[in-house]
């Protein structure tokens, strides 16, 4: 006679590994909830690292731009600003020497009318490392622009032109300071004012005097332009342009 199995042995038998099943199942989950966890973390952690970047380069950026501003608006620029200087010596030249930018027309994009300068740190008051805060990659571009309606004369280049004709001359300087890959840029435009030094003013005449010896500056002039081709006459301030 044949013995029947014991219905509950045949039951256990028939469920073998399911715990396992269950318990793979189980840390599968956990395991996918883990990395979730990982992943929202680190999003979190690079947003905000990025938004750190992006502050930190906008304010740098700001503030170089106003350093900047100072420097060519102010009164003593011609004593105190090389920036001022350097433009002084190099703008309304020859296009050879900094053509003017003007859109569409061959010679004058950006590409040859723009003027890249990279700003660093004194290394003479942080020897060792940039100071807190410094960004990674400062950028200075500029480029000018002749007078709306202006244009060179025919066969002539930007310094045979009249004063009345150079005045409104535009210039565009765009800071740009980037930290770990963020970047920010501030952009502003000036307007150049001519007149004519008053040689019976003591002061006037110092200043005039004082442009015509940096020409020889090679820091100011490093095209080594001649002296021929400035009017020493004119004398240049820059504002920013009026609404």
């Amino acid at each position: 006679m044949v013995k029947k199995k014991n219905c509950k042995t045949a039951y256990r038998m028939n469920n073998r590994g399911a715990a396992l099943m269950v318990s793979v199942i189980i840390i599968g989950i956990l395991i996918v909830f883990t990395l979730s966890l990982l992943l929202v973390s680190y999003t979190l952690y690079a947003s905000q690292n990025k938004k750190t970047a992006e502050m930190s380069s906008s304010e740098a950026a700001v503030t170089l731009s106003r350093a900047l501003d100072q420097e060519l608006t102010m009164d003593d620029n011609v004593t105190g600003s090389s920036l001022w200087n350097y433009l002084r010596y190099n703008l309304l030249q020859d296009d050879t020497v900094w053509p003017y930018y003007e859109e569409g027309v061959s010679g004058h994009s950006r590409t040859e009318a723009c003027r890249y300068f990279k700003v660093d740190y004194n290394v003479n008051y942080f020897p060792n490392k940039a100071p807190d805060g410094f960004p990674g990659n400062v950028t200075i571009c500029i480029y000018w622009m002749l007078p709306k309606g202006q244009d060179v004369p025919t066969g002539q280049n930007p310094y045979d032109m009249t004063i009345s004709q150079k005045n409104g001359t535009q210039l565009v300087v765009e800071v740009t300071c980037e930290t770990a890959s963020q970047s920010y840029t501030v952009s502003k435009t000036y307007e150049l004012n001519i007149i004519s030094y008053e040689m019976s003013e003591p002061t006037e005449v110092s200043e005039h005097n004082i442009v015509r010896n940096n020409a020889s500056v090679d820091e100011y002039n490093p095209a080594d332009i001649s002296s021929t081709h400035f009017n020493w006459e004119e004398k240049w301030r820059w504002a920013e342009p009026k609404e």
